[in-house]
């Protein structure tokens, strides 16, 4: 039985990714469900097990066969995910993502749920679906007040709410700074539409007027094998007013190396829900030019960042040619950046704040070590032994109102008449024992491929 089942409809490994793999570690007896690709490899060599589920192809906002295709995608992935859960029986689940958590409104009502949500909504039927979701989930986490005032406007998810800033290791960016001349402006991120990397192309071409030398690198790969977007970037870049400085990388690359150098790392997402590479800049201490608005807004102040409106090419270029002609605003910048990383964004901050999240949903079992509050509560060495007895009152299992059984699950006799396990029927269960949907739930997961690749055997079957 895992302890908490981490599902990701992604196989992509991007930040919200990489902020799983911190907290799924810190967690006893994980199991990560993800399509085959990046983040099940970087799970497996940090020593998660893995489940690998069908992959779907995660645009929504593409072309009109996959937001057309997009709802028979999700409710195949609500499936898969509903038979993992009766496969595996975890403590809990949690839906890392928009259309995971989405999925999670097909599991029974048993399964406690959190939701870990990381985008801006794409559009009315979505943001119904996963405030639905949001509702019936015990916790939602999100990563920034911009994402959690775009799902809950209304303030209507005040308990189970939380905003936890991702963090990133503050030692991978302690290199001291060596920026090259002439200067160079990093774009540190994937190549989609929706992060503006043209906004980059346009506001290196307007700041180059002004300092002739600038260079500007695009440090990303496309997502999905869209060659599309790097064709088009690549003839803007072949244009007179940039032509040769321009390079675009094409491939993610290490962002501390790449920081080092760098003059300073502009952002161009207008509507970025946290801004992960904004972090990593001020933990390497590179000066930042950022908009105001989203996640990034609320990452930098004006100590350590230039922020710019959205949308806004000129604004973006004014404040590129500010940093890269001033050193000591840059350096100053820098150090302010470094301050700011070490008080709210160190890594082992965020999975202290995730543990005192999910910990009331993971029983007796907690986190490696437990939460926050609970590592202060307790001293070295000592151990609490509570026993409190009550007396059992029987629920009627055909009510649905309250518990369907008095025992807890591991303690369910799992008995009923061969009758009834042969052909599956929906009625009570003839032993009056347990609903037939609880003692029959094995023999349906058998099929699942989960099974073979779970480090433990399935429970026997029932009957």
């Amino acid at each position: 039985m895992a302890s908490l089942l981490f599902v990701s409809y992604s196989g992509v490994f991007g930040g919200a990714e990489r902020v799983l793999l911190d907290c799924a570690g810190a967690v006893s007896e994980p199991l990560v469900a993800c399509p085959e690709g990046a983040l099940a490899a970087r799970a497996r060599a940090a020593g998660i097990d893995v489940v690998a589920i069908r992959g779907h192809r995660p645009n929504a906002r593409g072309s009109v066969a996959d937001r057309l295709l997009a709802p028979a995608r999700l409710l195949a992935h609500a499936l898969e995910l509903r038979a993992l859960a009766r496969a595996v029986e975890p403590d809990a689940v949690v839906g890392w993502g928009m259309r995971s958590a989405i999925a999670c409104l097909a599991l029974p009502e048993r399964y406690r749920v959190a939701i870990a949500h990381h985008d801006m909504l794409p559009g009315p039927l979505i943001a119904a679906a996963l405030r639905r979701a949001a509702r019936r989930a015990m916790v939602v986490i999100v990563p920034s007040a911009a994402v959690a005032l775009d799902l809950d406007p209304g303030g209507r998810l005040t308990e189970p709410l939380r905003v936890v800033n991702p963090g990133v290791d503050l030692e991978r960016f302690a290199a001291p700074r060596a920026p090259v001349d002439p200067p160079e402006v990093l774009v540190l991120g994937a190549l989609v539409a929706w992060k503006r990397p043209d906004f980059a192309l346009e506001a290196g071409a307007l700041a180059r007027r002004a300092v002739p030398g600038l260079r500007l690198r695009l440090a990303g790969a496309p997502l999905f094998d869209d060659e599309t977007m790097l064709r088009r970037l690549r003839e803007r870049a072949a244009a007179p007013d940039l032509a040769g400085a321009v390079e675009i990388v094409g491939h993610p690359i290490e962002a501390g190396a790449a920081l080092a150098r760098a003059a300073c790392l502009l952002h161009c997402a207008p509507a970025e829900p946290f801004g992960l590479a904004v972090v990593e800049a001020l933990a390497a201490g590179c000066p930042a030019v950022v908009p105001a608005s989203g996640g990034p807004a609320e990452i930098v102040d004006e100590r350590c960042a230039l922020a710019y409106p959205p949308g806004d090419v000129a604004a973006a270029a004014r404040a590129i040619v500010e940093v890269v002609s001033d050193s000591g605003l840059a350096t100053r910048m820098g150090e302010a950046g470094r301050r700011r990383a070490r008080a709210r964004f160190e890594r082992s901050r965020t999975v202290s704040l995730f543990a005192d999240a999910l910990a009331p949903m993971q029983g007796d079992r907690g986190f490696l070590g437990g939460s926050a509050s609970d590592r202060d509560a307790q001293g070295p060495g000592r151990l609490a032994l509570v026993t409190v007895t009550a007396p059992v009152v029987p629920s009627n299992p055909r009510s649905s109102r309250g518990p369907r059984h008095p025992q807890p699950r591991s303690q369910r006799p799992n008995r009923c008449s061969p009758f009834h396990c042969r052909f599956r029927s929906r009625l009570p269960c003839p032993s009056r024992r347990h609903p037939t949907r609880q003692a029959c739930r094995v023999r349906r997961a058998l099929w699942h491929p989960a099974y073979r690749s779970l480090p433990r055997p399935p429970r026997a079957a029932c009957g």
